[in-house]
């Protein structure tokens, strides 16, 4: 249990959150549930925080009259 914690919190730290989340939703399955139900829910407002500064981004270069903005805007929409 300790070691799985210890993977979580690592991944977390790391910024691999959906690994995580995925290692939490597996030992929650198995039934270990003391710490992990806190630390899934607070990865998964990391998650949403992330994505939502990353689409506050991505709205401005959009909205950008830069055309090296325009650039980024295009190669990222490319990559989703």
């Amino acid at each position: 249990m300790l070691a799985n914690l210890a993977n979580i919190l690592v991944l977390e730290s790391n910024g691999f959150y959906e690994k995580a989340i995925e290692m939490c939703l597996i030992l929650l399955k198995n039934g270990e549930n003391s710490e992990i139900s806190q630390i899934l829910d607070r990865i998964k407002e990391k998650k949403l925080q992330k994505l939502s500064s990353a689409n506050k981004e991505m709205l401005a270069l959009f909205l950008s009259e830069n055309e090296d903005d325009t650039e980024k805007f295009k190669r990222w929409l490319v990559d989703i």
